[in-house]
Order: structure tokens, then sequence, then C-alpha cells
């Protein structure tokens, strides 16, 4: 006898996924309602228990799904840039953000940081996990630039990391509030400056 398999997923399991990260990346964890989220990935509710289990869940691998994008996005950056010049590049491209659309979405690790720091303390471990992640990234870049001697080995590598993802993400949050491209482009200025 033929063992009942269930009906087969119609939904590219990577696809939904993707845009459920971009949902969050938009609206927050809290703000994204289930029957959103059911909307935008185009899935039906038992699809979605059966494939991602909970909200909850689907929200720790947007995150995931978020820093690997990422990751894969900043190498190719530094394959065409330079470890140097991918970071400078991360700037010019906030920077063409605004330009163009006069908002950023800023970085969705960053946003979920403060919102779950206060109302959903129980997901901080993975935001700050995430976190780690991108701050091991720029400093892997920046010891590889001073290993080249494109930048100055005089500050330590954490320190020029820390002040440049304060800066990246700091600017985010400028424009959010509503600074323009003259603050930014500032901001650009003070990494090139940064990263001598």
């Amino acid at each position: 006898m033929r063992k009942n398999i269930g009906r087969p997923k119609t939904f590219d399991k990577d696809e939904a996924l993707e845009k459920a990260m971009y949902f969050f990346w938009e609206h927050g964890y809290e703000s994204a309602g289930l029957s959103d989220l059911l909307e935008v990935m185009g899935i039906k509710k038992s699809s979605f228990y059966q494939t991602f289990g909970s909200k909850e869940e689907l929200f720790k691998l947007s995150l995931e799904c978020y820093t690997q994008n990422s990751v894969t996005y900043f190498e190719t950056l530094k394959k065409v840039h330079g470890a140097k010049g991918a970071l400078v590049e991360v700037m010019h491209i906030l920077l063409q953000e605004v330009k163009s659309h006069g908002e950023t979405k800023g970085c969705l690790v960053m946003n979920s940081g403060g919102e779950c720091s206060a109302k959903f303390g129980h997901l901080n471990p993975l935001v700050k996990a995430k976190f780690k992640e991108f701050q091991k990234l720029f400093m892997g870049f920046i010891v590889e630039a001073q290993e080249l001697g494109e930048i100055s080995s005089e500050t330590p590598a954490f320190v020029l990391t820390t002040v440049y993802q304060s800066i990246i993400n700091g600017a985010s949050a400028m424009v959010k509030a509503g600074a323009g491209e003259k603050e930014i482009e500032i901001l650009l200025e003070q990494v090139k400056l940064l990263l001598k």
C-alpha cells in the first residue's frame, strides 16, 4: 500500500523566506502580522506552519537569510573594489539611496536590535550574534586592507571597525530622522578619513 505523503508544496521556500525577510525589514517584527506575511509570501496558513513553524522561527530564518545575503553582497563588493574600497562603497550606496529615494531601510539587524531589546528580549541573543558576524566581516576587510598597506595600522582594526559601524548605522538612523544628502556626504568623507 502506498503511503500518503501529503500534497506537494506549491511554493519555493527560499523565495517565500526572502519575501518575509523584506517584509520584516520594512515593518519590523511586531508589526508583521501573520495575515500580512501569508499574503506577501503567497502561501496558505497550513503551509506556513508546516514549513516555518511560527512567526518567531520565520523571523529567525529571515535574520539568517539577511546576514547570508549581506555577506555575499559585501564579498562581491570586495572583489570589485578591494577591501578598503568595499567599505567606502557601502557609504556611496547609502548616499545614492538617499539621493534617489530620500530614505534608506538601514540594516535589518540594527533595526531589530532596537525593537527586540525593548520588547522581545528572548530574541536578543540571535540579534547580538548577527551583529558580531557583521563586526567580524568588516574587521576582516580592515585587517586585509591594513596588511596591504591601504589603511594605516597605527589604529587597531577593532577600533576602526567599531567607529566604521557606528558611522554607517548612525547614518541610516539619521536619514530616518530627517537627515539628507548633505549630512551623508559629510559622513562619507569621515569614512574616507577614518580608513586612511
